[in-house]
């Protein structure tokens, strides 16, 4: 069933109208700003089959939280969360828009779902109401969690409280395994808009041994030093799937040249990711020193590291007006023999020339579509029955289709270039 526009004063009759549907197990909500989370232990009772709640609670966020031990209603509601004994509750996912109301209700509505599954919380600005949110966790009880996505605020500092609540979701997800705690069977884990992830959080998935990963989405407003994200990784060994914002040397304050040096050290355990999808920050002053050459070092460990996925099947970088990328990186990527699509954004210096074709055609025979996007040198091609120059004007946006280059046959159904405009 799907509601929208739903306001304090309908709330009761939505109930009624739930306990005529006591099989319906699908529930979403589009509530605005008079709404009050009071009537979902209410909505549970008339609904006690729902396994799956989707609430996009929208309106203007409130520092007002009602007085809990004063309302006599907030009192009922709550002792009826307790009374539960246990949802069936499998799917939630709740847009916090409108943060003050749920700190009181969503904490018990989480410990009385044993059963949850897939978690989605969005929108968490409040750092006060994510850190209660994670006392829903801290009851041990939510070891089969799959799915796990927080998105909070670009426009909020609240990452430490963000930590907690991983640290907290760690807590209460992981099952006991002889001597070591794992993270029960968790296999969907996305990090989205917070401002920072944290060594602390990192640090979570290390800790509570999340080998179940195989989809993993690091994509905080500040970019992940690259020491952070090797050490995040190297800790999921079962990666099909990888998606993260990552600055090409240290971060200050949180990692330091040691720690980067360390990463170099490690080897990624993830050997059948599939899907690599890579936001980049390259910076390097050109004056020499140990931390200048540290951006160059990052980018060879990457590229080594992307040549050991034998299965990598598509692979995108974007942002990389400066990184040095050249042949002998590509080099590196010579195993890629199941890499299907390339797409790189930023990207000026790609050997789209008669060598890198035949490389290409070489070493990825399965490549059907390159993406590039930013501005690129003419290239010219040495044949006498193809085009004799392929890119006429680099100020304009260009899409041609090349089948062939000279005698070599591109194995490409697609090559996109574009140019800025």
């Amino acid at each position: 069933m799907e509601v929208k526009e739903l306001e304090q004063e309908s709330s009761w009759k939505l109930t009624e109208l739930l306990k005529l549907q006591p099989n319906l197990e699908r529930l979403d909500l589009t509530i605005n700003d008079t709404w009050d989370p009071i009537f979902i232990p209410w909505l549970f009772q008339a609904c006690p089959a729902c396994n799956t709640l989707r609430i996009n609670h929208y309106g203007f966020q409130s520092d007002i939280e009602p007085e809990i031990e004063a309302d006599a209603i907030y009192q009922s509601a709550l002792s009826s969360l307790e009374e539960l004994q246990g949802t069936r509750l499998r799917d939630l996912s709740i847009r916090l828009r409108t943060v003050a109301q749920w700190r009181g209700i969503l904490p018990r509505l989480l410990r009385s779902s044993p059963l949850l599954e897939r978690l989605e919380l969005q929108d968490l600005v409040d750092p006060d109401t994510v850190l209660r949110i994670s006392e829903g966790f801290k009851a041990g009880t939510h070891s089969k969690l799959r799915h796990l996505s927080i998105v909070g605020s670009a426009h909020s500092n609240e990452s430490d409280k963000i930590a907690d609540l991983i640290h907290a979701i760690g807590e209460g997800g992981f099952i006991k395994d002889g001597p070591q705690s794992t993270m029960g069977k968790l296999e969907y884990y996305e990090v989205n808009r917070v401002y920072e992830f944290t060594p602390q959080s990192s640090r979570t998935l290390v800790d509570f041994h999340a080998d179940t990963i195989t989809v993993l989405k690091l994509n905080p407003t500040k970019l992940v030093p690259y020491s952070l994200f090797v050490n995040t990784i190297s800790s999921l060994p079962n990666l099909r799937s990888l998606e993260a914002r990552v600055r090409m040397g240290i971060e200050f304050g949180i990692t330091s040249i040691g720690d980067t040096e360390s990463a170099f050290q490690l080897s990624w355990p993830c050997l059948e990711l599939r899907s690599i999808s890579l936001v980049t920050d390259y910076r390097r002053d050109r004056r020499p020193s140990q931390e200048n050459s540290l951006p160059r070092r990052c980018v060879n460990h990457l590229f080594k590291q992307i040549g050991r996925l034998k299965n990598l099947r598509e692979w995108k970088m974007k942002n990389i007006y400066r990184m040095p990328i050249d042949m002998e990186n590509l080099d590196e990527l010579s195993g890629l023999k199941q890499l299907r699509e390339i797409e790189l954004d930023g990207m000026t210096g790609f050997p789209l020339d008669k060598r890198g074709a035949e490389w290409m055609v070489l070493y990825w025979p399965r490549l059907s579509q390159i993406t590039l996007n930013g501005a690129l040198i003419a290239v010219k091609a040495e044949s006498t029955d193809g085009p004799s120059e392929v890119f006429k004007n680099k100020t304009q946006p260009l899409r041609p289709e090349i089948h062939n280059y000279g005698r070599l046959f591109f194995r490409l159904l697609k090559i996109i270039i574009s140019t800025p405009r």
